[in-house]
């Protein structure tokens, strides 16, 4: 979890609550329905047998938007999940290791800066395991993986790139992730509402993050100045929530 989304969370929290309950802004809608769908066919068989399901169920229990879960867990793909200090993933074949301070902790004690740091490692993992392999998202490779984009990113990381860029896509899912977390609001029966569809168009000072990491070697202090393009930013939100975002 990088500083500028600890910033992003630290003034949601400020302006509205709790982590668990944070309240939504003055400036911002808040409705009772989420704008993704929470389930989908062939969820139960996702459930178990994998170890991303306890995840899965936990993230819909949340009603987080979990399509990285389903590909994942889908795919069968080789993703471990253990305790880590700080959240970070280690890559290996076809997968890697998702590291994480609230691992082995009950998921009632996880709030929303919690759920944006392990989405943020989810991921990567996804991107290994799923992004990088699938038919499916041959399309968005095409999209995503050009020439300019590689000269784009290697501002941020000269001799590593696509690393760059992927870490640009997996900031901007964990600064989402922030706002896509369900708030307290009492106007609701249950007391939880969700932020609008409209809430997030491209924006770089809210809803888009940069590469970062310019204290990791490799990168260059550029990395904090260099950010996904609406074009970007449109797929990777449609893969997070189906949806595509709004217009700026």
């Amino acid at each position: 979890m990088k500083l500028h989304v600890l910033a992003a969370f630290l003034f949601l929290l400020a302006s509205c609550g709790s982590q668990q309950h944070a309240e939504v802004s003055s400036t911002e809608a808040i409705v009772e329905q989420p704008f993704w769908q929470l389930a989908k066919p062939g969820d139960d068989a996702l459930r178990t047998g994998h170890v991303l399901s306890p995840y899965f169920v936990a993230a819909q229990a949340k009603s987080l938007p979990s399509n990285y879960f389903r590909d994942i867990i889908a795919a069968r793909g080789n993703v471990r999940v253990r305790y880590g200090d700080w959240p970070s993933f280690q890559p290996s074949s076809g997968g890697g290791t998702i590291s994480h301070p609230k691992v082995g902790k009950p998921f009632s004690e996880w709030g929303s800066l919690d759920w944006s740091s392990f989405y943020n490692e989810l991921y990567h993992a996804w991107w290994a395991s799923v992004f990088t392999r699938s038919t499916n998202y041959a399309a968005d490779r095409t999209t995503l993986l050009t020439a300019e984009r590689k000269t784009h990113y290697r501002r941020a990381h000269p001799t590593n790139p696509l690393l760059a860029q992927e870490e640009a896509y997996s900031e901007t899912i964990a600064t989402l992730m922030i706002y896509l977390y369900p708030r307290y609001n009492p106007q609701f029966p249950a007391g939880v509402g969700y932020a609008e569809l409209v809430d997030f168009p491209y924006n770089q000072n809210r809803t888009v993050s940069p590469v970062s990491h310019s204290d990791r070697p490799g990168y260059t202090p550029e990395a904090e100045t260099t950010f996904p393009n609406t074009a970007e930013y449109a797929v990777i939100f449609r893969q997070l929530t189906d949806n595509t975002p709004p217009q700026p």
